[in-house]
């Protein structure tokens, strides 16, 4: 930084100064300078490719995923070839809502780089998104096949199983997600619902209540486990969680629907009654 400073003020115009410290400032989490810095680039140079990728960058970092766009797609006028500004102006398409323009982005990105796992696993999303299962597996394969320790894809693969009715794949894919990343609570909470869907309610409890250990506010991990123990016959275990994930997500309608049968369990047909007509005006709609 203190060189790139001193290179820019014995030349004010050095457009590679300011990438550079706009590159450094960035490091060091300062997103507001980096910006500062690459636009200044920008300025002095304005065919710079590369500035206008980190400034997609540092505006996504801010939230600004409109001004991202416009960077990725100026990088991308600039330079054709560039498999990254593609693969990250996916990423801002899909923040968008924009799932074809997100497809289209991965799958540019993946010819031109076909080792970028990241596209396939994000890709596999934007398929998923779109109802493409079986495509979203096989982005998903690709993407474990070029990087063996890609948890992401891992819980991804899980869930696109579990969505095909595989649920012991959807096992398998979940434990390996742990083993690589032992502190990872939403891997808990999907495999203890696929544990519960095996039968196995105990182990879908241990894994919710890892889960809760892992990560506090998770309200679905709480109202997984009120499921899992009003099936083990322990209602006020599971009065006390659904309570939580309400606290935790008050307008999760399904939680107020299972504290009402909780509560008529428990006698307290007033208490379910409120809770019924909260999960209904929230827009409960049972399943089946």
């Amino acid at each position: 930084l203190q060189d790139y400073s001193e290179a820019i003020r014995l030349k004010p115009d050095h457009a590679g100064a300011f990438y550079n410290r706009g590159n450094a400032r960035s490091a060091k989490g300062d997103v507001e300078g980096a910006l500062q810095d690459y636009s200044e680039a920008i300025r002095l140079k304005p065919d710079h490719a590369g500035a206008f990728y980190n400034r997609g960058n540092a505006r996504s970092a801010k939230g600004d995923v409109e001004g991202a766009l416009q960077d990725y797609s100026e990088a991308i006028r600039l330079k054709p070839d560039h498999a990254s500004a593609f693969y990250n102006r996916g990423n801002a398409r899909s923040a968008k809502g924009d799932v074809e323009g997100a497809l289209q982005d991965y799958s540019e990105a993946i010819r031109l780089k076909p080792d970028h796992a990241g596209a396939f696993n994000n890709r596999g999303l934007a398929r998923s998104d779109k109802g493409d299962v079986e495509g979203a597996l096989q982005d998903y394969d690709e993407a474990i096949r070029l990087k063996a320790d890609y948890t992401d894809a891992f819980i991804n693969r899980a869930n696109a199983r579990s969505d095909k009715g595989d649920v012991e794949g959807a096992l398998q894919d979940y434990s390996e997600a742990i083993r690589l990343k032992p502190d990872y609570a939403d891997a808990f909470n999907n495999r203890g619902v696929a544990r519960r869907q095996k039968g196995d309610v105990e182990g879908a409890l241990q894994d919710y209540s890892e889960a809760i250990r892992l990560k506090p506010d998770d309200a679905d991990a709480f109202y997984n486990r009120g499921i899992a123990r009003a099936a083990k016959g322990d209602v006020e275990g599971a009065l006390q969680d659904y309570s939580e994930a309400i606290r935790l997500k008050p307008d999760y309608a399904a939680a107020f629907n299972n504290r009402g049968i909780a509560r008529r369990a428990k006698g307290d047909v007033e208490g379910a009654l409120q809770d019924y007509n909260e999960a209904i005006r929230l827009g409960y709609k049972p399943k089946g």
